[in-house]
């Protein structure tokens, strides 16, 4: 099979994969509206958990980046898929705590082996 055949029938898959997964939530989502909004056992409750739930679906459809913009940006930085780029701040944040990490772990270490081996040097 020729490169690009793989690429359009991989990308069928996905599609179908994708449309079948989000069928399948939305259903589940509409099924639990109806859920509350009908079967709650509390009267007073039922028509405000459902339009809260409702809504926090829909809030996270929209607010939630989906995969396609992700992958636009991540194209549009110029860097390898799936690697993070160093004036990403969040990037910049992850590698700031893991080298405080290993700065405090290489102290405490020192510490401890000065304690367990006060006559060596190191």
């Amino acid at each position: 099979m020729k490169p690009r055949a793989m690429r359009v029938c991989l990308f069928l898959v996905r599609l179908l994969l994708l449309s079948v997964g989000s069928l399948v939530l939305l259903i589940g989502v509409a099924w639990t509206v109806g859920a509350l909004w009908f079967d709650f056992p509390v009267a007073a409750l039922r028509r405000p958990l459902a339009a809260v739930f409702g809504l926090s679906a829909i809030a996270a459809l929209v607010f939630v980046r989906p995969h396609w913009q992700a992958a636009a940006r991540r194209s549009r930085s110029n860097c390898a898929p799936g690697r993070a780029v160093a004036h990403d701040p969040p990037f910049q944040y992850a590698r700031l705590l893991q080298l405080e990490f290993l700065r405090r772990f290489r102290e405490t270490f020192e510490l401890i082996k000065f304690k367990l081996f006060p006559f060596r040097k190191t």
